[in-house]
């Protein structure tokens, strides 16, 4: 089985924060691995545009969840989200995150959390970009 590399998140300073290789996608799921290098430096908890099925195989870290609750990850670990419930990865404890994910239910919007409000990832970014959060 070849996986291909589907998706690389490098920081304007060069620094590597995230790859993901696709195992397999189709119209109704996908699944993939994602290797993660940093946690999100974002403030605000987002979304994501599909609901998934994440298990940790290598690796730990610590996700923030609303109202502040730490939901411990590491090895053999599983979590399940749907794409309206908010999160960040808070913290690594490992140089970097294997986790083996399948996805489902695409849309295209997701966004941030940003005082009880939900606010598009591209209007996020302006709004950063212009010290507005």
């Amino acid at each position: 089985m070849i996986f291909k590399k589907v998706k690389e998140i490098i920081s304007k300073e060069g620094v590597l924060h995230f790859r993901r290789w696709r195992i397999i996608s189709t119209p109704w799921f996908a699944i993939y691995v994602h290797a993660i290098y940093k946690a999100d430096e974002e403030k605000h908890l987002h979304n994501h545009p599909w609901n998934f099925w994440s298990f940790v195989i290598k690796g730990s870290y610590t996700e923030r969840l609303p109202n502040f609750k730490l939901n411990p990850r590491f090895v053999g670990t599983s979590v399940y989200r749907k794409r309206d419930q908010f999160h960040k990865i808070e913290d690594l404890h490992s140089p970097v995150v294997y986790t083996f994910n399948v996805m489902w239910g695409f849309r295209d919007t997701w966004g941030y959390e940003v005082k009880g409000n939900v606010v598009d990832h591209e209007t996020y970014r302006i709004m950063k970009k212009n010290n507005q959060i």
